[in-house]
């Protein structure tokens, strides 16, 4: 993704492979927040749709 930016991986060695960002609404539905996952795991395995509907889960 073009929109990605290394930077911070290149200040702290890090090596940034998978991303998954979802926002933290208050009880009014405004966005107070967002929550960010990285690196689903060790070997490379990238973010699915399922992922996405974990914080909402019931």
């Amino acid at each position: 993704d073009h929109r990605f930016s290394d930077e911070i991986d290149k200040l702290t060695g890090y090596k940034t492979k998978s991303l998954l960002c979802m926002p933290i609404r208050n009880s009014d539905g405004e966005v107070i927040g967002v929550a960010q996952a990285i690196n689903k795991s060790p070997n490379g395995a990238l973010f699915t749709e399922d992922d996405e509907k974990v914080p909402y889960a019931q």
